[in-house]
């Protein structure tokens, strides 16, 4: 049984005393789900939650806009020594900034993290893995980090990188668009996902495209109202 369980919570705008865990620090067996963690900061590890010698699962969330000072800007698991094993599903993890890990530092053994959307980390890789840490990915977006999108730990298949096409990230509506490949993905290299990628599904309509003209484009397109 789970000592600690979080449903359908907001964690906003906290800053953490001392060095780890700005919104959640997780030190018992844990399920966080349906939850939001928003904009909480540390000057250590850890900027949105930190779970430390526990074990559980995160579903269902968003981590947005969290900052750490060190690493994990959105999540970090573990503390190097093979503990902390958690599954993180249908999460999405955008925004967060950390020097090393803006999105999820994993620092612990046997940790899962499907269909999850991890993207656009104003510092720091989309993940980190260290220590003994081997996490295996399934199914999950890494885009637009600034650090970098690449996997580490176990690529488990049917990974991708693509823009997400949140309805509006400058306001912090994170859901989709009706048109994202976040939903229901296609089979990626005979990968099934068998659902949507991320926390919040489509509530917005199709994603346009925005084409950029130079001016000599600009000119022909005048000449057809002369």
């Amino acid at each position: 049984s789970y000592e600690f369980t979080m449903i359908d919570c907001v964690v906003r705008d906290n800053e953490a005393i001392g060095q780890f865990g700005g919104g959640l620090y997780l030190s018992s067996q844990s399920v966080v789900r349906d939850s939001m963690i928003l904009d909480n900061v540390t000057a250590g590890e850890g900027g949105g939650l930190m779970a430390h010698g526990s074990s559980g699962s995160i579903v269902g969330s968003v981590f947005r806009g969290n900052r750490a000072g060190t690493r994990g800007g959105g999540i970090l698991l573990g503390d190097g020594t093979g503990s902390a094993p958690y599954t993180i599903e249908a999460c999405t993890i955008v925004a967060n900034d950390a020097p090393q890990g803006g999105g999820i530092v994993f620092a612990a053994d046997s940790d899962k993290l499907r269909r999850c959307i991890i993207a656009f980390a104003t510092s720091g890789e989309a993940i980190v893995c260290d220590g003994s840490a081997t996490p295996v990915l399934t199914c999950c977006d890494l885009y637009g980090n600034a650090g970098g999108d690449g996997i580490c730990g176990v690529d488990g298949g049917g990974n991708f990188s693509l823009d997400p096409q949140f309805c509006d990230l400058a306001s912090g509506d994170v859901a989709l668009h009706d048109n994202s490949p976040c939903l229901s993905p296609s089979p990626i290299d005979g990968f099934v996902c068998g659902g949507d990628v991320g926390a919040l599904g489509a509530t917005c309509g199709p994603a346009t495209d925005v084409e950029v003209f130079d001016f000599k484009t600009w000119g022909r397109i005048k000449g057809f109202y002369r």
